[in-house]
C-alpha cells in the first residue's frame, strides 16, 4: 500500500519498503511534468523520477546510509536541497545521515498519514 502525502507541489510517497522524497514538479516543453526525488529503502538511497505522475523509476547508483551529503553527486544534492526548501520539517536529512533509522521514518510517516485520513474527534460545543 502506498500513501501519498501532498504539500503544495511536493509529495512524499510511502510504501511498505521505501519512502520517496520528491522535489518540486518540473514542466517540460512537451507539456509533461517530471518529478525527481530520492528513494530511501532500508540502508540505502538512490534517485527516482516520475513522468506525468506515472510509476516512479529509480536510476543511478545506490548510496549506503549513513552518508555525508558531500559524497553525493550535484543532482542528488539539488533534489535534497529543493525538497528541504519546500518541506523544512522533513526527516530526510536525519534519515540520510543516520540520526533517524529508515524504520523510524516509515512508522512516523505512516502514523501521520493515518492521522490525516481519520476524522478529528474533539470536544463538542453545546448550544444553549
Amino acid at each position: 500500500m502506498r500513501h501519498i502525502l501532498k504539500r503544495s507541489d511536493h509529495m512524499k510517497t510511502v510504501a511498505a519498503d521505501y519512502i520517496d522524497y520528491w522535489q518540486s514538479l518540473c514542466a517540460t516543453q512537451w507539456g509533461l511534468t517530471t518529478t525527481f526525488g530520492i528513494r530511501v529503502q532500508g540502508c540505502s538511497c538512490t534517485a527516482v523520477n516520475s513522468i506525468d505522475g506515472g510509476q516512479p523509476n529509480t536510476f543511478g547508483r545506490l548510496y549506503q546510509i549513513p552518508l555525508q551529503l558531500e559524497v553525493l553527486p550535484n543532482y542528488l544534492r539539488m533534489i535534497i536541497d529543493d525538497h528541504m526548501l519546500i518541506d523544512p520539517d522533513s526527516d530526510l536529512i536525519d534519515v540520510l545521515n543516520g540520526q533517524k533509522s529508515f524504520q523510524e521514518a516509515l512508522v512516523c510517516t505512516s502514523e501521520n498519514a493515518l492521522k490525516r485520513l481519520s476524522p478529528e474527534v474533539g470536544p463538542t460545543k453545546l448550544s444553549a
